[in-house]
């Protein structure tokens, strides 16, 4: 486990979640593909082999607020934890999109990290 490796060698650990990449190395899960969540492209499109969610899709709030939950459940609060890179949007998750959602979606996107890593004062 990375946490207890930078523990062992006397570090902190910095760590990000990201819903998929630019190279299709790490795509959209197939079951989330499948399950009804509505896609910001088209197959045909020029980025058409990368399967773009629609970020301002209830499902995608649902499903990613759910995993970021849970990652705030396992490691909120860890002393090995340096920092928490929020990510939910675009390629690895870096915020810049094609489709990028209107700013309540951004918002509520973002308030999940909140919720989940108790950040004070946001």
């Amino acid at each position: 486990m990375a946490l207890a490796e930078a523990q062992a060698h006397g570090q902190r650990l910095a760590i990000r979640l990201m819903p998929y990449d630019e190279a299709a190395r790490y795509p959209i899960p197939k079951w989330y593909q499948e399950s009804g969540a509505k896609r910001a492209n088209k197959a045909t499109d020029n980025d058409g082999k990368i399967w773009q969610p629609d970020f301002s899709d209830p499902l995608y709030l649902k499903y990613w607020g759910e995993l970021v939950a849970e990652a705030g459940k396992r490691y909120d609060g860890n002393p090995v934890l340096d920092s928490v890179d929020i990510s939910s949007v675009g390629y690895w998750g870096e915020g810049w999109s094609p489709y990028m959602p209107a700013f309540p979606s951004q918002k509520a996107l973002i308030d999940t990290w909140v919720a989940a890593f108790l950040i004070p004062n946001c």
